[in-house]
């Protein structure tokens, strides 16, 4: 595959984008649930309605309808687009789309970066020692340090990653797991149990 496609995506790094997507306090206030049936002309107005915990549901079910991670993608853009062609942009989920939209092409140029050879790397990483429920755990782990140790962290990731790696977010860094190479991550595992990091 070429590396500038976008249909290039492994479909577990959108996995992760979604699920990511889902925590965003926007997204818990607006996108993850389907609109209340009883909104007053929305689905006269909407002819395709969609949300996150559907998209989320359609990729975790027992058998996925999504063959690509591009289709996805498009059913995340079709969220936000239904938004604003529903609400003004200047209002309260108007803004809302827009900050995720935003927060979201972050997230998947971060992904494109790598192109080629970062792309397969990823992807064997993904498949080999660390795979993505230990990264994901390892996130998990991470959130539940105090500040002061959460600090450390980053800094450390900054120091031993790519820009894209770690970045900040509306006031938050952003750790990209499925850009990490296992030594890091290693590395990282380290510091977390040297620092008393909860499991």
């Amino acid at each position: 595959m070429s590396a500038g496609k976008q249909t290039d995506y492994d479909i577990q790094e959108i996995r992760s984008l979604v699920d990511d997507l889902m925590k965003k306090p926007d997204a818990k206030a607006w996108f993850n649930d389907p609109v209340p049936t009883d909104t007053p002309f929305y689905y006269e107005v909407i002819k395709e309605p969609m949300d996150l915990g559907t998209i989320r549901g359609r990729l975790w079910g027992g058998r996925s309808s999504y063959k690509t991670a591009q289709a996805v993608i498009a059913d995340i853009e079709l969220v936000w687009s239904n938004c604003r062609e529903f609400n003004e942009d200047s209002s309260e989920p108007g803004q809302a789309a827009l900050r995720l939209s935003k927060y979201m092409q972050g997230k998947l140029r971060a992904l494109r970066a790598g192109g080629g050879d970062g792309l397969s790397k990823r992807s064997s990483g993904l498949g080999g020692k660390w795979g993505v429920e230990q990264r994901r755990h390892l996130g998990e782990r991470i959130t539940l340090l105090p500040t002061e140790r959460l600090s450390k962290v980053i800094r450390i990731l900054k120091e031993k990653t790519n820009a894209h790696a770690v970045h900040a977010e509306e006031k938050e860094h952003v750790v990209e797991f499925s850009l990490l190479s296992d030594e890091t991550l290693d590395e990282l595992l380290k510091v977390m149990d040297a620092e008393g990091g909860k499991r």
